[in-house]
């Protein structure tokens, strides 16, 4: 199937999904990921039917390649993948929201370039929650408050909400414990800290946002179920 019909059977499905779940399908967003894919498919997306008003890019590199500098959009760019602190100036300029801060020395070197740009960007903390050591993400919640806890100080950045991932490989009750504990985290912060207002819970890709939606998810980060599988040099 061609994107644009990928596209409109997924946004029926996640319709359906939440539905199904008690939920209100207008409290769910959709985040196009183009890791690997070229621009004319991202504009694909952008042009179709389905309201898309954001994408996903995993790496630096590609963010660099695919959008320019100095390119008015009418989109929000989200850096999702991990990113190091060395290419912070790199990427600061080209993007709307960096969805993986995942410690307390790149949200320090986020902030202070920032500042430096007179510029504040979205963030959004990544959590660990499935405690996998090959994953990003602050591995412990006293870690990820400790954190939180310097953010209303930092006025280069603005926190929007958290992100996780799901255990790769994991049993639907594994999975879904994994999105829970992001949902009851971000619960706990924002009745400690009202004024911060971080309530997008960026969690489920293509082979697990059924689970996500469940468990309360408002932003679903899917690539190969709309743009195909991905392709590697």
């Amino acid at each position: 199937m061609s994107v644009i019909e990928n596209l409109r059977s997924l946004v029926s499905e996640i319709h359906n999904e939440c539905i199904l779940s008690h939920r209100n399908p207008s409290e769910v967003t959709l985040l196009p990921v183009s890791k690997t894919k070229p621009y004319s498919m991202i504009e694909e997306v952008l042009n179709s039917p389905f309201n898309i008003t954001s994408i996903g890019e995993n790496y630096v590199q590609e963010i660099v390649l695919k959008f320019p500098k100095n390119e008015r959009r009418s989109f929000i760019l989200r850096l999702i993948g991990h990113l190091q602190s060395n290419k912070v100036k790199t990427v600061l300029p080209l993007v709307d929201s960096i969805d993986s801060v995942d410690s307390l020395k790149l949200l320090d070197k986020i902030n202070a370039y920032a500042l430096s740009m007179g510029k504040t960007i979205d963030i959004l903390v990544e959590l660990n929650t499935a405690h996998d050591g090959e994953k990003t993400g602050f591995l412990t919640y006293d870690d990820a408050l400790f954190a939180l806890d310097k953010i209303e100080e930092k006025k280069g950045v603005c926190l929007r909400g958290f992100m996780t991932m799901g255990e790769m490989g994991g049993s639907e009750k594994q999975v879904r414990s994994s999105f829970a504990s992001l949902r009851e985290f971000a619960g706990k912060v924002n009745a400690m800290h009202p004024t911060l207002n971080a309530n997008i819970l960026s969690m489920g890709m293509s082979s697990d946002w059924r689970y996500a939606i469940k468990e309360g998810a408002t932003m679903l980060r899917i690539g190969s179920t709309i743009f195909g599988k991905r392709e590697y040099s």
